[in-house]
């Protein structure tokens, strides 16, 4: 997924989406489960991605996965990370999507792991929207040896129980 950690920040703050395409009224619902509609996260149209990442500029990418490329923007003011999905395959992106909606409504977001903040899948492109974790990815914070951040056992565990958490709010 898109998890990366930080040092604590505050919470995502719904007032950063104000634009028309990602007002109160994207957040209608979609079909879904016995359990009624399920709400949809914000999104963000292509234009303003691509104003974010100066049109997917190089020098903005920061990362690289088998299925996507990730690129650091600022959007209405915040810093964050737009992972690209290069694939036109939906899958990944769709089962990606389901996993974040199901995290964005739990009230499990905390400061250790990025919020998720929308989406934009316009144009045949499939784009994430995360906040930007200056510190790096959860895997480099536990295996890339530096000299002070480099959680101690404590720390660990207490990153893997807020993980855990989220897990089990999925089943």
């Amino acid at each position: 997924m898109g998890g990366c950690c930080s040092a604590p920040k505050s919470r995502y703050d719904e007032s950063y989406h104000t634009t028309a395409a990602s007002t109160s009224a994207n957040l209608s619902s979609a079909p879904s489960s016995s359990q009624g509609p399920r709400p949809r996260a914000p999104t963000y149209s292509l234009a303003q991605i691509q104003r974010a990442t100066h049109n997917f500029d190089p020098e903005k990418e920061i990362g690289e996965g088998g299925s996507c490329r990730v690129y650091r923007g600022t959007l209405q003011n915040m810093d964050v990370a737009i992972k690209r999905f290069t694939d036109a395959s939906d899958e990944s992106f769709n089962s990606e999507m389901e996993i974040l909606t199901e995290i964005y409504f739990s009230n499990l977001m905390n400061s250790r792991l990025a919020g998720f903040l929308g989406s934009c899948s316009e144009a045949n492109e499939r784009i994430l929207v995360f906040e930007f974790m200056a510190n790096g990815t959860l895997y480099n914070m536990l295996h890339v040896r530096t000299d002070d951040s480099t959680p101690n056992y404590r720390q660990r565990l207490v990153i893997a129980q807020d993980i855990a958490k989220r897990f089990l709010l999925l089943l």
